[in-house]
């Protein structure tokens, strides 16, 4: 109930600005690269890779034949060559063998090195191949006319979601600025209500200790551990203090809460109609509870200001014909945008009030009235009554932060 909506919807909406321009960003590189990407030159290179990879390719199965052959012969040079006397006696064949087996060893060598070789600039060549197959399926699946309409509709979008943004972030400091500070002020009464209360209750578990020990020693260990937890050794005192403490804290929480309660209410605009005790407002409050009468002054500064914002219905006793000497066209002449209604005889204004309010949970009534002879009412029960205060020089409904000057 107690959040800054609007907060929350900005950092979702900031983070879909980012995303926007993002992609904004990425379809201008996109169209950029286009622009400057030779399609002739990239077919040229592409048909060029891939003979060169066909040539490698060729050339590296070669020298894996030779490098088998080669090896194969090794092998039989190395058998003829190493008989059991050939350390002692050689055959011509085997003479021939020993002095051709380094030879090819070395012969093996150089062509496993050009295999290595024709190998690297094989995966070069395929990686040109591939990476100019990528660039040419690319330029031919963007459509540039496409792109530009898509970079015209998106930061045409980026624009009115800007503009959200500014709305919702001057939303978002309004809600700070009213409720932020008296927010945190219920949150931190509220912990340490919720700290006193843990107090309250080791206190008590001390006191239920010390009734149930049996020795003095025993009554000294549990004293000694009060003392050490609350600078006060008797259960009985930390208690009462803690009660006490515990009563202000919480009528303060409750302060702030009918406080915030009554500024969120503002602020998520659950206030949709105002229903005024038109007479209430045609005194000014004196001494000893009797109240001076001003007419329709404060009426007429008032009901003009509220009716910017909120549906207005403002109501009298059929005592106020005689009492300004107008008749019921002269009153609602002088408040054009409001409903203006003269109670009937027959119907108390308390009740006329409350019954305008009671099947619209958007309406309010304004009105110092305490309604005591109706609690069941709607708006009585759901603190649907705000109430004024008539200045000499102005009129002041708190809980719609207003003070009107007449």
């Amino acid at each position: 109930m107690y959040t800054n909506k609007h907060a929350t919807r900005l950092a979702q909406q900031t983070l879909q600005a980012g995303q926007m321009v993002n992609d904004i960003n990425r379809w201008k590189s996109d169209l950029e690269w286009f622009s400057t990407f030779d399609i002739e030159e990239a077919n040229s290179k592409l048909g060029h890779a891939k003979r060169a990879v066909q040539v490698v390719s060729n050339r590296l199965a070669e020298h894996k034949n030779k490098i088998e052959s080669s090896q194969q012969r090794l092998t039989e040079l190395k058998e003829i060559a190493g008989g059991f006397f050939s350390g002692f006696w050689r055959s011509a064949e085997q003479t021939v063998a020993h002095r051709q087996c380094p030879e090819l060893d070395s012969l093996l060598k150089s062509l496993r090195q050009s295999a290595a070789d024709d190998q690297v600039m094989l995966d070069a060549y395929e990686k040109d191949v591939c990476k100019l197959t990528e660039s040419l399926l690319r330029y031919r699946g963007l459509n540039p006319l496409e792109a530009q309409a898509t970079i015209a509709s998106k930061s045409e979008e980026l624009t009115r979601l800007q503009d959200t943004i500014e709305e919702t972030h001057r939303a978002s400091e309004h809600w700070e600025s009213m409720a932020g500070e008296v927010l945190r002020k219920w949150k931190g009464a509220l912990s340490e209500l919720d700290k006193v209360e843990r107090d309250i209750a080791q206190a008590e578990g001390f006191e239920r200790e010390l009734s149930s020990a049996m020795t003095s020693r025993e009554k000294a260990m549990i004293h000694q551990r009060c003392e050490a937890r609350f600078q006060n050794g008797r259960p009985g005192a930390v208690l009462s203090g803690l009660n006490g403490e515990q009563r202000k804290l919480q009528r303060d929480a409750d302060k702030l809460q009918s406080r915030l309660k009554d500024i969120i209410r503002l602020l998520d605009k659950q206030i949709k109609t105002l229903i005024i005790d038109g007479n209430n407002l045609c005194y000014e409050p004196m001494e000893q509870g009797k109240g001076r009468f001003i007419g329709l002054a404060a009426l007429k500064a008032l009901v003009p200001h509220l009716c910017r914002n909120y549906k207005v219905t403002l109501m009298f006793d059929p005592g106020i014909r005689q009492r300004l000497s107008l008749d019921d066209f002269a009153l609602k002449k002088m408040f054009p945008d409001a409903n203006v209604i003269v109670m009937p005889p027959e119907i108390k204004a308390d009740e006329g009030l409350l019954a305008a309010a009671e099947f619209d949970t958007g309406a309010y009534v304004i009105s110092n009235d305490h309604f005591a002879d109706y609690p069941e009412q709607p708006a009585v029960q759901e603190n649907r009554v705000l109430k004024h205060i008539v200045h000499p020089r102005s009129v002041q409904i708190h809980q719609l932060q207003l003070n009107i000057p007449y």
